[in-house]
């Protein structure tokens, strides 16, 4: 038995050509100027609708260009065991071939080349990435998205963390959360495995942490908790399963002692879970209206959908925000995304696929204690759950990339003899 490889190796080319595409894509050093609610003005989002935009056009050709040349120098081997692959490649295909149908297929053309560009880059860079590599990737790319956030507001005069406002940072707040939150899952990885430099990740864990709270992305807050809980109960060691169960006495211990003292206990736990947001919390922030106005719309074409990326075009992103009163160019929900943009099929097909994944994720990490498939099963119980109330999942951005990465390294590619297991040996 060989000593652990416990050295950081942070793949420095690939976080440099990634961190380049995304912050083309995602970024704007202007969005902590926005209003309070950080949205964007109805017009921009029109325009946005009607045309592509250059940075998208620029960075998605980087991190196709990238992807391509890791997976060309890299000498993983490749397989396509199960059916993972077969439904992975499916849900791709039917989104391509949706232009067949679409409404508008000069919109659904260019959301397909970005969808095929993210997707090739994710291939490329799943091949490239080694376990511990992935995790230090995530790490070094999303503490670098925070870190600049941060300045950037400090720079404008708009940080002010827990004082009303939501930090944003380069992003949404809810995109920096998700951010935040992979974060935490990544350095959370690269401890439970064992990692030096504890100290840099706790402080890096601990720092994400408040910095996603200061988002108030509920969502990304939820995601976090399960995925690192979820993560852990796979590998249950007798310190975790002895915390889970000090953590419920404790628990049932406070809500004993806040009954008797008449402590509005449930009352003070929605606050909370608010994280001081004023937005109707019984309608999602408006997101269950909104859904129940875009059901008439998929009744519509609920087998084939309006064709991937083509259901917002200008006019329905005027009509749709006119009628929410809220500027709107997304569903705010990744399953009502493919619902509208590739139909009950696609849907299905996109469940499938995380389903199995999921499956498949959780069966290796059980098997190596691997910190990257850890990571990749993580991050695809956060993408789960912030799908929910977040496009991201299906629309060419940060998380999609992520997670086409965690899908792509799970059905495409074997993992190296001795590189994956935390042991140097294969199980």
């Amino acid at each position: 038995m060989t000593a652990p490889d416990t050295g950081a190796r942070v793949p420095w080319a690939a976080v440099a050509l990634a961190g380049f595409a995304f912050f083309l894509i995602d970024h704007d050093l202007r969005s902590s100027l926005r209003d309070e609610y950080y949205g964007v003005e109805q017009d921009a989002l029109e325009a946005a609708a009607g045309s592509g935009q250059w940075g998208n056009r620029i960075g998605f050709t980087v991190l196709a260009m990238a992807g391509g040349a890791f997976a060309a120098r890299s000498t993983r081997l490749w397989q396509t065991r199960g059916v993972l692959p077969l439904v992975l490649l499916f849900f791709v295909g039917w989104s391509v071939v949706s232009v067949l149908w679409a409404m508008d297929p000069g919109r659904t053309v260019r959301r397909l080349a970005s969808l095929t560009f993210c997707f090739a880059g994710a291939l490329g860079f799943a091949r490239r990435l080694d376990g511990r590599d992935l995790c230090w990737f995530v790490v070094a790319l999303t503490a670098a998205f925070a870190g600049l956030g941060v300045l950037v507001e400090c720079w404008l005069g708009t940080f002010r963390p827990f004082l009303g406002g939501r930090f944003a940072g380069t992003l949404h707040p809810n995109g920096q959360g998700a951010n935040c939150a992979f974060l935490c899952l990544a350095a959370g990885a690269l401890l439970a495995s064992g990692e030096r430099h504890r100290r840099w990740l706790v402080g890096l864990f601990v720092g994400g942490f408040i910095l996603l709270l200061a988002t108030k992305s509920r969502t990304s807050l939820a995601a976090l908790l399960v995925g690192l809980v979820g993560a852990r109960m796979l590998r249950p060691t007798p310190t975790v399963v002895a915390t889970g169960f000090v953590g419920v006495w404790l628990l049932s211990l406070g809500a004993l002692v806040a009954s008797l003292l008449r402590v509005d206990l449930a009352g003070q736990a929605a606050g909370g879970l608010n994280m001081g947001r004023i937005e109707d919390t019984s309608t999602l922030s408006g997101r269950t209206e909104l859904w129940e106005a875009l059901d008439e719309y998929a009744r519509q074409r609920p087998w084939i959908g309006y064709g991937y990326g083509g259901f917002w075009t200008p006019a329905r992103v005027d009509a749709v925000s006119g009628d929410q009163y809220w500027a709107i160019s997304s569903a705010h929900s990744a399953y009502y995304e493919a619902l509208l943009g590739t139909g009950l099929v696609g849907l299905a097909a996109l469940v499938l696929v995380l389903v199995v994944g999921l499956w498949r994720a959780g069966a290796e990490y059980r098997a190596t204690a691997d910190p990257g498939t850890g990571l990749l099963f993580a991050i695809l119980i956060a993408e789960v759950i912030g799908g929910f109330s977040e496009s991201d999942l299906v629309l060419p951005s940060f998380p999609a990339f992520l997670t086409a990465c965690a899908l792509c390294r799970i059905a495409f590619f074997v993992p190296r003899p001795g590189a994956e297991h935390p042991d140097g040996e294969v199980p």
